[in-house]
């Protein structure tokens, strides 16, 4: 009985000893995760700095889940979340990021604009994404070069936003030819009118008041009335002229434009037909 008892207290002894052991390295272990966050940081920088943006993403993650931060330690470690997931193309997750970023943060507004508008660029590669994002980038460069106008992004930036009105003027100008060849002409003058009063201050629109007329003077000559004294082609025309003069070495001979010969005979035809016109009204 002795021996039984003595063998129980023993059996105690010995489970309360792994009992310390164990307790006292899960505290040791838990010291040392609270303790080591400037390891942790430092590997996770390491990784991002060797551009395994995967494994410095999750290492990231765990840090920013663990504790409590100082402000600036944790927007960097923010940043670098944001800059994984850019690396990474999932734009998606990296503009919720640089958002976050740009309401907290002002010190980094910058290159974190810049950042975020280079998301959306890259995103409208994606045909799903083409013209929604197109917009945003476009925005948020022309806010970036008008906040920040001595910005070290603005070569690159200005080039990005030439292509994109470029690309935009482009699809506008398909959309309004379209109508134009189908004879839809109240739907070409709406389009060939867009396009002059989005990009006259960045491209040659000349070609687009010729469509413009043209497309008016169809759409004139097709009403019942075949007296009609065409003023609202001899509007266009007269406003054609005004620009003419105000940008006079931007504007060609109708005959050195880069049009079909159909075309530039259709304009030259009723640019006679209004002038005759005027002659009338004016006798």
């Amino acid at each position: 009985m002795n021996k039984l008892n003595h063998k129980k207290i023993y059996l105690k002894k010995i489970n309360f000893f792994y009992y310390a052991l164990i307790k006292r390295f899960f505290l040791k272990k838990k010291k040392f995760i609270i303790m080591n966050h400037p390891s942790d940081i430092s590997e996770a920088e390491y990784l991002f700095k060797k551009k395994y943006y995967k494994k410095a993403l999750i290492h990231f993650n765990n840090i920013i889940n663990k504790s409590v931060f100082k402000k600036e330690l944790y927007y960097n470690i923010i940043k670098k979340i944001a800059l994984c997931h850019f690396y990474l193309k999932k734009y998606d997750l990296a503009i919720n990021f640089f958002k976050i970023l740009l309401k907290e943060d002002a010190e980094d507004a910058e290159e974190n604009i810049f950042n975020l508008g280079m998301c959306y660029y890259l995103q409208s590669n994606d045909y799903l994404f083409f013209q929604k994002t197109r917009i945003k980038y476009i925005k948020i460069f022309l806010f970036l070069r008008k906040n920040y106008p001595n910005s070290k992004y603005l070569p690159k930036i200005d080039k990005m936003i030439y292509n994109a009105f470029l690309t935009l003027k482009k699809k506008k100008e398909s959309i309004g030819m379209y109508y134009f060849n189908k004879k839809k002409y109240k739907s070409s003058i709406r389009v060939f009118k867009q396009i002059i009063n989005d990009y006259q201050d960045i491209f040659n629109i000349q070609k687009y008041y010729i469509y413009m007329i043209i497309s008016q003077y169809k759409v004139e000559k097709e009403k019942e009335n075949k007296n009609s004294s065409f003023e609202e082609t001899m509007k266009l025309h007269n406003t054609y002229l005004q620009f003419y003069l105000e940008n006079e070495n931007y504007f060609l001979d109708e005959i050195n434009l880069s049009l079909p010969s159909k075309i530039k005979k259709q304009f030259k035809k009723i640019e006679i037909h209004l002038i005759l016109i005027k002659q009338f009204i004016f006798n």
